[in-house]
């Protein structure tokens, strides 16, 4: 814990579980993954963590992290460019920041059961697309100077979405922004807000703010 690993060129780590969490330092004296180039790693807890690349940033989350039985532990907070996260299982960034520095660089999430970003960040001068195949509750923030796209079964907006170009929500099932205990859920398009639904499902929203609002309903597949 509390340790730093350092690359010039690339970062490539493989292990059942790596650790980089509950040491979200901003003097970076916690744990901290750094790589000139690409980081390549899997299966990652980065609540409260920090991975940095001048480069490509992919992280697959697909192991079982209850059976682990070999651990990388590593801790910090998390500042990423050009970066991409996908996995099986749960992407932990409580507490954590995600940010991708690039213009011509995206953020990608994905997972079978949800991305946690409570207090979190995920901040994009570049596209965020963020693919759940579960349902999805957004908390803590997700920004992006471009396009942000998001899609699971049930998404529920409890904190705010702002993309400087457009915003698109695809759902199998109900698309809700705000809640009875959050009022205050924020969806923001400096140009459209798409939505795009199953029929028959219900779209509760509030505080939308966008030059173009549309809804389009898709027949499910039989």
């Amino acid at each position: 814990q509390q340790g730093q690993i350092s690359s010039g060129n690339n970062l490539t780590i493989k292990t059942n579980y790596l650790d980089n969490s509950n040491t979200n330092d901003t003097s970076k004296s916690g744990g901290y993954l750094y790589a000139n180039g690409n980081i390549d790693l899997i299966n990652l807890n980065n609540n409260n963590g920090t991975v940095e690349s001048n480069g490509n940033i992919t992280i697959a989350n697909t192991a079982d992290t209850s059976s682990n039985t070999n651990t990388l532990t590593n801790t910090s907070s998390t500042d990423n460019t050009n970066s991409s996260y996908s996995g099986l299982n749960t992407l932990d960034n409580t507490n954590g920041r995600i940010f991708s520095t690039n213009s011509k660089s995206t953020i990608k999430l994905s997972s079978s059961n949800s991305v946690i970003n409570s207090n979190g960040n995920i901040l994009s001068n570049g596209d965020i697309t963020i693919d759940i195949l579960a349902d999805y509750i957004i908390n803590g923030t997700i920004y992006s100077n471009a396009n942000v796209n998001i899609t699971a079964k049930n998404i529920t907006n409890n904190s705010d979405v702002i993309a400087g170009n457009n915003i698109t929500f695809n759902s199998t099932g109900n698309i809700t922004n705000g809640s009875l205990t959050n009022a205050t859920a924020n969806i923001v398009a400096m140009n459209n807000l798409i939505f795009n639904t199953m029929r028959d499902r219900t779209l509760i929203i509030d505080n939308l703010l966008a030059s173009g609002i549309s809804q389009t309903e898709l027949d499910s597949k039989t």
